[in-house]
């Protein structure tokens, strides 16, 4: 879909065709290997995103909120993301669409799936006050509002409550982050409930001999070891499959788990688990193959 072109002096160029299928090219000058083929890569899924009308993988939001401005405006001169607003731009025009926008690409600090979740509120919000709509005057009735038009769902399948409070605490995070840039008095969420709740009835026990039959089921070695780790290990999916060699203690019987979810408790940023019969297992046939 995007091709990658060195010229004789050193330079590289993005091929590519727009949406309308015009031929165009996205000049990056001289620069490593490495640097143009991510370029390549997340164009491509820029491009698959547009085409199928859907937002872009987080890796590629994560790239984009990363890139310095020079390559953010060849990118919106080729009509592949909007231009890059500044902070002085949204605080003159205080409307919920830009400012969204420009926030999410701000948080560079947060991780991919972060992203991928204030996307999802994002477009919530968009699509019930408009992209318009002055961040002033959104009031905490239009934030009840907003709840219960969340609550309904599509259809005839209304949204799970947790899944309203995963919205509204995201929705809180935007307006607090407008508040503290003095964009508005009050942030109108901020005593809307989004603690998520302990649902009991999505609590089962699942036996040795319905993960078994999941394992045998898998495709490979490595898919063996993802469910492995899940049911045996009690490793959150995906999460805490950034494993490495380096973590697997054979002599002693342990692995180091690392835990991005609770990094930011004192102490809980990894823990040791031991290496159970099922996980050695599981972890020798793909040493194996490595």
């Amino acid at each position: 879909m995007a091709s990658l072109i060195r010229d004789k002096d050193g330079k590289k160029r993005i091929g590519f065709n727009s949406l309308d299928g015009r031929p165009m090219t996205l000049w990056l000058g001289k620069c490593a290997d490495r640097v143009a083929i991510e370029v390549q890569r997340h164009v491509e899924a820029i491009l698959s995103a547009a085409a199928a009308d859907v937002p872009v993988d987080p890796r590629t939001a994560d790239w984009l909120g990363r890139i310095g401005d020079d390559l953010h405006r060849k990118l919106a001169s080729k009509g592949l993301v909007a231009p890059r607003q500044t902070a002085k731009d949204v605080a003159a025009e205080g409307l919920l669409g830009p400012f969204l926008a420009t926030y999410i690409a701000s948080r560079s600090d947060v991780k991919p799936l972060t992203l991928a979740k204030y996307e999802t509120a994002r477009r919530e919000l968009v699509a019930f006050f408009g992209f318009d709509k002055p961040l002033v005057s959104v009031s905490q009735g239009d934030a009840d509002s907003f709840r219960r038009h969340l609550a309904t769902g599509r259809g005839n399948r209304p949204r799970a409550e947790n899944t309203v409070r995963k919205i509204i605490a995201n929705a809180k995070v935007f307006f607090g982050g407008a508040k503290r840039l003095r964009l508005i008095p009050e942030n109108p969420f901020a005593d809307q409930k989004a603690s998520i709740l302990a649902n009991s009835k999505r609590m089962v026990f699942v036996s040795r001999e319905t993960i078994d039959t999941v394992i045998s089921a898998c495709p490979n070695a490595y898919w063996r070891l993802i469910v492995t780790l899940a049911r045996y290990g009690g490793l959150r999916i995906p999460s805490e499959l950034a494993i490495t060699w380096d973590d697997v203690d054979w002599e002693r019987g342990r692995l180091l788990i690392r835990s991005p979810k609770t990094a930011h408790h004192h102490g809980r940023d990894e823990r040791m688990i031991p290496l159970f019969p099922e996980v050695r297992t599981a972890l020798d046939e793909v040493w194996q193959l490595a």
